[in-house]
């Protein structure tokens, strides 16, 4: 019987960062606590804070500073895109689909008066086994995820799923034929293209800056 692969200690590392940050309750120090766990994350994430992407009109010194500044959002979705590239063994295409499910299944969530922040964190997990060469279920075993996200990933149910449904029909031109969604839907869909194209152009814009600085060097 074949083993199946597991994830690296890097990898479940930085997972269990990103969901970590979903708890929709966090404060300031927890999130700068959180990223500092991981001290190549944390120089990340200050190096992308601290580029011309950001205008800062200073330059930023600890996680804690940029989370003042640029608000706890903002530091999440950097967090989240910097963790699906680190991971990322397929095209980059997929980081750009799992961002837009991860938005849609929210938009989807909050529409609906639901948890936004687990919607979010199904949609953003939705592709890990191809992202990243793993089972779902190697992943998620290994993470403190609530109960309904387990559902959604691993036994594909609940109103999470189906949310993620929705966010995937969009993708199946055969599925909105049979299936025409909703005005209302396909407004929160493009909104979720246009949110999931502004964060990739923005770290995109970071990482060709990135390069350019190494090779001055």
């Amino acid at each position: 019987m074949e083993t199946q692969p597991t994830p690296s200690s890097d990898q479940v590392t930085l997972l269990k960062i990103s969901a970590a940050l979903q708890e929709p309750d966090i404060g300031l120090g927890q999130l700068a606590g959180i990223v500092s766990s991981d001290p190549r994350l944390a120089f990340q994430l200050i190096k992308v804070v601290n580029s011309a992407a950001f205008s800062m009109p200073r330059s930023i010194q600890s996680i804690h500073e940029a989370a003042v500044i640029l608000g706890i959002d903002q530091i999440r979705r950097i967090v989240y895109l910097l963790t699906l590239a680190a991971g990322n063994r397929g095209p980059d295409e997929l980081i750009a689909l799992a961002l837009i499910r991860a938005r849609m299944c929210e938009n989807l969530a909050r529409q609906g008066q639901g948890n936004g922040t687990a919607a979010f964190t199904v949609g953003l997990f939705s592709l890990l086994d191809v992202a990243l060469g793993l089972p779902v279920e190697s992943v998620v075993t290994q993470l403190s995820l609530a109960s309904d996200v387990c559902d959604a990933l691993v036994a594909k149910q609940g109103p999470l799923f189906d949310h993620l449904q929705t966010a995937m029909s969009f993708e199946d031109d055969r599925a909105l034929d049979d299936n025409p969604p909703t005005a209302e839907a396909a407004d929160l869909y493009l909104e979720s293209i246009a949110w999931a194209e502004k964060l990739r152009s923005e770290i995109d814009h970071l990482a060709s800056g990135s390069n350019a600085d190494s090779n001055a060097r």
